[in-house]
């Protein structure tokens, strides 16, 4: 039995962009269908696609540095928000790379089998461990990459039903976690693995940060800004979001995919 959960209601306070502030900048297709997002600090974009290619693309859309892996695989998730390098994992061979900003391999690593099952989705920690969640004893865990070993052991099904969930993205973002699960929502953890609280958003495969904000769309040409501490809701409505489940905002740009391509918006 998991126990009732704290819940965040969010204060929606309106429109504060209209689509007449919508300036579209640029759109660039990706050859394959994109599966993995992430950005860095100085606006460059990257990608990947289902075959496992992945594209670093400017502030403007432009084709900077194509990355063709040594391992052939569905890419997970990227992280590429670190200033150094950028993590990419892969779920199929439990494995996860980093990488430069040249997208030249740097370390290969591979979680210890005995302290890890199944990670079902990864992300790096602020110390350069990495947050997973293991499908095998259900719990939230921190790995430390340079022991081999746990830090952080959280079980998890005393928070989500482990019978009905779909967790599909995680990220660290100013000393907290959070985590997606598409059946109930945005679980919030605080940086030694406890639980906080969940915004009750469901049927997401992708969220963002910009500033004290987290981003997410459900696709309806609508993109949502919820503050982390007073959880107002700002949305930014558009008839171009429409189809758009995946976006971010930076440096007053705002980029989404629909289909096979990026597209980038001035506001």
């Amino acid at each position: 039995m998991y126990m009732v959960q704290r819940i965040i209601i969010l204060l929606c306070i309106g429109i504060i962009v209209s689509s007449q502030t919508i300036r579209p900048i640029s759109s660039v297709q990706i050859p394959g269908k994109p599966v993995a997002l992430s950005y860095d600090a100085y606006g460059f974009v990257y990608i990947a696609d289902e075959k496992g290619n992945m594209y670093k693309l400017d502030s403007l859309g432009k084709q900077m540095v194509n990355y063709s892996p040594p391992r052939r695989g569905t890419i997970t998730s990227i992280e590429a928000f670190r200033n150094v390098n950028i993590f990419i994992f892969y779920r199929d061979f439990q494995v996860f790379y980093y990488i430069d900003r040249f997208l030249n391999a740097t370390q290969t690593l591979q979680f210890n089998p005995d302290k890890v099952g199944y990670a079902r989705i990864a992300t790096p920690a602020l110390d350069q461990s990495v947050w997973l969640v293991d499908e095998t004893d259900f719990s939230l865990k921190k790995y430390n990459t340079t022991y081999n070993s746990l830090d952080i052991n959280t079980p998890l099904d005393l928070i989500i039903d482990p019978k009905v969930y779909d967790m599909n993205f995680m990220r660290e973002y100013q000393n907290l976690l959070f985590i997606n699960d598409a059946t109930s929502g945005i679980l919030i953890f605080d940086n030694m693995g406890n639980y906080k609280t969940k915004l009750p958003v469901v049927g997401l495969t992708y969220f963002s940060f910009v500033d004290d904000y987290l981003v997410y769309s459900k696709g309806d040409g609508k993109i949502h800004k919820v503050h982390l501490y007073t959880y107002k809701d700002v949305i930014i409505e558009s008839s171009e979001f429409t189809g758009m489940k995946e976006v971010y905002i930076v440096q007053q740009k705002i980029f989404g995919i629909k289909n096979n391509s990026i597209f980038i918006y001035s506001y």
